[in-house]
């Protein structure tokens, strides 16, 4: 059989048929995307246990970038009302959640951290999150990118946009907590930002 020509393997990668490619052996498996080493489900829960809530959401406000999240909590019982889980990472993988307890005794700064525009938000599915948010009256502002449009956008014949699936494609591990989800959203945007530059 013939092999596909470059200008040909190139028309198909613009539009998407990196499959297509892989079956005819002229696509390289995408490299794996790999997630910073805290962002592993117990370095996250080590470094937010030594940073006490504040100080971490200072060093967000410094970092001016995050990577948000979000999730409603299970199932309502008599003791505790559903509420959101917020998972948030900084650039250098440092990751957190604010739940229960430790989101209401941190509302007014977690509020004020994602109301901020001049703090850029990085998230998957990013509309879903600021409805969540919005119903427990907080608001998220300044979204930067968005990986889940960033898959779309690379491969929209893709069956699924979910952040498992999309880690799954690009090699990456399975997202645990929602902070293991934030911090697995900074590798990821880094990839998808690369290849809509290259595209």
């Amino acid at each position: 059989s013939l092999a596909p020509s470059e200008k040909l393997v190139a028309l198909m990668s613009r539009f998407g048929f990196r499959s297509l490619l892989g079956e005819l052996g002229v696509a390289e498996a995408p490299a794996p995307v790999a997630v910073r080493k805290s962002a592993g489900d117990a370095a996250w829960k080590i470094a937010y246990r030594e940073t006490p809530a504040k100080a971490w959401l200072a060093a967000a406000r410094k970092a001016k970038a995050v990577a948000v999240a979000v999730a409603e909590s299970g199932q309502p019982d008599l003791l505790h009302e559903a509420g959101p889980v917020i998972g948030l990472a900084l650039p250098d993988g440092r990751a957190a959640v604010f739940a229960e307890g430790e989101l209401s005794a941190n509302k007014d700064a977690l509020g004020r951290l994602l109301a901020d525009a001049g703090v850029a938000k990085l998230g998957h599915d990013l509309k879903s999150a600021r409805r969540i948010l919005r119903r427990f009256g907080l608001e998220l502002a300044g979204p930067r990118e968005d990986t889940m449009l960033a898959a779309y956008c690379l491969n929209p014949s893709r069956s699924r946009f979910d952040l498992e699936a999309v880690l799954a494609a690009y090699g990456g591990p399975p997202p645990g907590e929602q902070a293991s989800r934030a911090a697995a959203i900074w590798p990821l945007a880094e990839r998808l930002g690369g290849e809509l530059r290259d595209g």
